[in-house]
This record gives C-alpha cells, sequence and structure tokens, in this order.
C-alpha cells in the first residue's frame, strides 16, 4: 500500500506498508461536508451582524498562525453584510489573540486575513503583547484565583467580536469561543494562571478533571469561561473546518450559544472511535512549526496505541521548539518534573503541563522532523531521518513478538482524537 502523508503545506512524503507485512487502517476525521458558500455564511452571521446604533467602534478578534480557522472567507460575507447596515470599514480593527505564541509574520497576518483584507486594514492590526503589562487592563480574580489581565482594547472598542474555529484540546476541553480571551488577549500572568489549574502540585500529576473533550468539570475550562464572563463579548464566530482548512459548519450567536454549538460538531467531525488499539501508530502534523505545538499530534497518537506499542510522529517543526519555558522543563526527567511541581504551586509556570504531557508519552516514540537529534533526545523521542526505512525497522520489531502489526495512519493526527476502548 503506497501512502501519501502531508508534511509541509506543500510537500508531502510516500510511505510504503506492505500489506503481507502488516493491517493498516486509515484514521480521518469526518469532514465529508462541502465548504460553507459565502451565501451560506451570510445567512448564518445575518443576525449578529445588524448591530444596534450608537456605536463608533468594533473590534475583530482572530486566531494566529497556530490554529486553522477559515476566516478569510468569513471576513468579506462579513464586511458587506456590514456595509448594507450602513458600518464603515474605518470603523473596524483586529486583534489578533496570539496568547503567550510569538507575533504572527506578515506574510501569516495575510494568510490569516486574507491578502486584501489585510493590506485594508493595515495600521488598523493588533497583535496581543503577553509579555507588555501597560496594554492590559485589570478585571477582578476567578474564583480559583487566577487574576485577569485582558488587552486595553477590550474597553477601548465599543463592540467586540470572537473569531476563531472548535477543535477539541488536550488540557482546555475545547479550542474555540473562551480561548480566544484566556489565553487569547490575556497577560502573561493570567495565561499561567489559568494553565496552572491542570495541575495537582500535591500528586505532581495533571489534575482531576483535566482531558480532551471535557468541559464540565474541567478545572481549567471552567476557570476560561468564568475570565471570560468578565468581557462584554457582542458575538461570537466559530467555525468547523475540515483537513484543508475550509469552513464547513459556522456558528454565530452569545459567548456560550456559539461555542457550545461549534462544540457539538466537532465531536461529529474530529472523534472517531477505534475497536483496538494499534501496534504502530504514524501520525502527520502538517505545517506544525513546532515541538509544542506538535504535542497535539504526539497526544493524539498515543491514545490510538497499545501500551507497548510504537508512535512515529511527522512534523517540520520549522521554528524549533516553540518556547524556551518549554525546553527549561523538559531539561529535566520526569521525577524531578514532577517534584517541581509538588514544590512549586505557588510559582505556576506557563508550559509545565504540557512538559509532564510529554514525558507520560515521550516513549517508544520516534520523531521525523527539522529537529535535531539532541534535542529529540531530550524530549525522550529517538529520531527518524529515513521513514520509510524507519518505519521498516519498527514493524521488524514488533512482528519479532510473533504478531502481525496493526498500523494506523492519521494524516490529520493534530485534530484527529480517538475514543479507544478501556
Amino acid at each position: 500500500m503506497q501512502i501519501k502523508l502531508p508534511y509541509t503545506k506543500t510537500q508531502s512524503l510516500t510511505l510504503s506498508l506492505p500489506e503481507s507485512l502488516c493491517d493498516t487502517r486509515l484514521l480521518d476525521i469526518h469532514d465529508e461536508l462541502p465548504p460553507l458558500a459565502d451565501a451560506e455564511i451570510a445567512d448564518i452571521l445575518g443576525t449578529v451582524a445588524r448591530i444596534p446604533a450608537g456605536f463608533e467602534s468594533i473590534l475583530l478578534v482572530v486566531s494566529d498562525i497556530t490554529r486553522k480557522t477559515g476566516v478569510h472567507r468569513v471576513l468579506p460575507v462579513l464586511f458587506k453584510l456590514w456595509q448594507t447596515y450602513g458600518i464603515r470599514e474605518q470603523q473596524v480593527s483586529f486583534l489578533f489573540a496570539t496568547g503567550a505564541h510569538r507575533d504572527p509574520s506578515p506574510a501569516e497576518i495575510e494568510y490569516i486575513l486574507g491578502s486584501d483584507i489585510a493590506k485594508r486594514f493595515a495600521g488598523r492590526i493588533f497583535i496581543n503583547q503577553a509579555l507588555d503589562a501597560g496594554s492590559f487592563d485589570v478585571y477582578k480574580t476567578t474564583s480559583r484565583g487566577t487574576p485577569v489581565r485582558m488587552s486595553k482594547l477590550l474597553r477601548q472598542f465599543d463592540r467586540i467580536f470572537l473569531t476563531g474555529s472548535v477543535k477539541f484540546h488536550y488540557f482546555a476541553g475545547f479550542g474555540g469561543g473562551r480561548k480566544s480571551l484566556l489565553p487569547g488577549v490575556a497577560h502573561l500572568e493570567t495565561i499561567i494562571s489559568n494553565h496552572s489549574k491542570s495541575l495537582d502540585h500535591d500528586r505532581g500529576d495533571l489534575a482531576d478533571g483535566v482531558e480532551i473533550g471535557r468541559l464540565s468539570g474541567n478545572p481549567v475550562a471552567e476557570d476560561m469561561r468564568e475570565a471570560a464572563g468578565m468581557v462584554a463579548v457582542d458575538a461570537v464566530i466559530n467555525g468547523v473546518v475540515n483537513k484543508k482548512g475550509q469552513v464547513i459548519s459556522l456558528y454565530a450567536g452569545g459567548l456560550d450559544e456559539a461555542f457550545l454549538a461549534g462544540v457539538e460538531k466537532a465531536r461529529q467531525v474530529y472523534l472517531l472511535d477505534i475497536d483496538k488499539r494499534a501496534d504502530l501508530v504514524i501520525g502527520a502534523g502538517q505545517g506544525y512549526k513546532n515541538m509544542l505545538q506538535t504535542h497535539k499530534v504526539l497526544y493524539n497518537c498515543h491514545q490510538a496505541m497499545k501500551p507497548d506499542g510504537y508512535k512515529l510522529v511527522l512534523s517540520p517543526c520549522v521554528d524549533g521548539i516553540g518556547s524556551d519555558s518549554y525546553r527549561e522543563w523538559m531539561l529535566h526527567p520526569m521525577e524531578e518534573l514532577l517534584q517541581r511541581h509538588k514544590n512549586a504551586p505557588k510559582a505556576p509556570d506557563l508550559n509545565a503541563q504540557t512538559a509532564v504531557s510529554t514525558r507520560r508519552k515521550a516513549a517508544n516514540t520516534y520523531l521525523y522532523s527539522n529537529i535535531d537529534k539532541q534535542t529529540t533526545e531530550l524530549f525522550g523521542m529517538q529520531k527518524v531521518t529515513d521513514l520509510q526505512h524507519g518505519v521498516e525497522s519498527l514493524l521488524r520489531t514488533i512482528s519479532a513478538t510473533g504478531r502481525k502489526p496493526l498500523v494506523y495512519i492519521m494524516k490529520q493526527a493534530g485534530e484527529t482524537v480517538v475514543k479507544a476502548p478501556v
């Protein structure tokens, strides 16, 4: 069987898996629906686009390059609707919800917004600066102790619209909706405090309720929701996208209304039931720019793998690790890592929970990437330089146990979430 695996936006890798050596199955998301047409988008946006008179400015919050949202298809339709209601483009500005991520490049801004809109709105495009204390306003503290500091722009504009896409998130349950605010446009202190809710410092492990696809009873998700409720949001516009990043479903409405509708659709599109776990899972993270984002691929592959199985992760990681904090945490072995969490509950750090999750899932993981061998091994993985040879070697190792390997191929491993038997 010849399999083409997406790698970068322009490059695919071909892998040969002889049927005589293994039982191969493709795990793919359910995105058979066609992309929405302009008329369908306009119909969905109709209610939220009609803004009452008596305002001067609108702020559109958009996701950064780490999220596929298809917002470039939604914006032209939205602006055309606003034009019919007498709303001028000069009243509208953008804020990129980067959280603690790096700034998007000019080329990435054009890719996200669409070239035409990016050029027309030059000078009215803002980027969240998580370390710049002066660019944030202080709100209340959540019941879980997160001091909420959000971008000042949220109070400087008359109307606030959140855009984005709904997908599974390994510790916040789902991305989209509330996440556009926290971590999207929050100060680093707020982000760190919220993310630390994913850890149980007494046990030195992930906290109860923190899991992929869970919102109720998830302390991170509930803390995000409480913080988001402090902001006067006029509407949320959230899509569900296919593997090409095209919008196949769109929801517009209140903070919870649109987001939760998107959650239900995301379950239908991205969640797969499997009857057994695999000996080898090969997962592609197309275009994933760093190791921090590649954790999504690692996580989803791990869920589909037998306890004694293997994972082969493909991810270009052109930006390297993606976070100095993540690298710092990964310098410590698992026991020491957990001890650090236990000893420092009042000094949480960004990416600590991702480091714990990475350590727990790194065993028997092989990485095909631009990441060098030394860094790959720092993350507890083994580097693969020849994809075909690496897979054949793993198949021989599994076959030596006397069984024919079951292999799962996940071409969109960062989005494909499996529900495996207990």
